[in-house]
C-alpha cells in the first residue's frame, strides 16, 4: 500500500521491481529488525522495495540512522533480514556461491591492516583473487594514479592522514573481480578535491 508521502518515482519503482527480476539488485519488501534493551523490536529498514539496474550508479540519501548501512550488510548477505527477498543479478543473496561478484568499501577502515602500505594491501589482495603479477601491476598502477595514491603507497597505513587512508581503502574495494560494488559513506573525511577524484 502507498501513503501519501511516496513519490511516483518510489511507486513507479516498486512496481517495476514487484514485475520483474531483470535487476542488477532487486530487494523486494526487506525489512530488518532490532531488539532494544526494554526487549521490543526497533525497525532498522521498514518494508523496503527497490531494484538497482545494470550499469548504473544508485545512491542511498538519508539521515543517520536511516538504515543505509544495515540495508547494505543485508545485500552482502552479512546480515540476515528478517524478512523480505533480495537478489543479486537474479540469484537470492542465500544462494550465491561465488562471493567475489560483490566487493563493499565499507563505512570504516577497520579491515585494513596498519602495519602494511598501500602497495603491500595490493600485493596480498592480488594473491587472494589470484591474478597474474602483469595483471595485478596494471590495475594497481591504474588505481594509484586514478586516485592519487602515489605519493603514500610505500608509507604504513598508521603513518597516513585518515583522508589518505579513505581514498586507498576505496581503490582497494575497485580492485577484485566484482561486477557489484557498494560504497559506504565513500567521501568521509575527504577534502573537495579528493571528493571529485573519487
Amino acid at each position: 500500500k502507498y501513503s501519501s508521502q511516496d513519490s511516483p518515482e518510489t511507486i513507479k519503482m516498486e512496481e517495476e521491481v514487484r514485475s520483474s527480476h531483470d535487476w542488477v539488485v532487486r530487494i523486494e519488501d526487506v525489512s530488518r529488525l532490532f531488539i532494544n534493551t526494554a526487549g521490543k523490536p526497533i525497525p532498522a529498514v521498514n518494508n523496503v522495495c527497490l531494484g538497482i539496474k545494470n550499469g548504473s550508479c544508485f545512491g542511498f540519501l538519508g539521515a543517520n540512522g536511516a538504515g543505509k548501512t544495515t540495508l547494505m550488510r543485508m545485500i552482502t548477505g552479512t546480515l540476515p533480514k528478517s524478512a523480505g527477498s533480495i537478489e543479486i543479478f537474479g540469484t537470492p543473496i542465500e544462494d550465491i556461491k561465488d562471493k567475489t561478484v560483490i566487493s563493499i568499501c565499507p563505512q570504516f577502515n577497520t579491515h585494513l591492516l596498519n602495519e602494511l602500505t598501500p602497495n603491500e594491501h595490493f600485493r596480498i589482495y592480488s594473491w587472494i583473487f589470484q591474478k597474474d603479477e602483469e595483471e595485478a601491476r596494471i590495475l594497481i598502477d591504474s588505481l594509484i594514479s586514478e586516485l592519487d595514491l602515489n605519493d603514500f603507497k610505500d608509507i604504513p597505513i598508521r603513518e597516513l592522514s585518515i583522508g589518505d587512508v579513505r581514498k586507498f581503502t576505496i581503490a582497494l574495494s575497485f580492485f577484485g573481480p566484482s561486477k557489484l560494488l557498494l560504497l559506504d559513506e565513500p567521501t568521509a573525511f575527504l577534502d573537495p578535491v579528493a571528493c571529485r577524484c573519487v
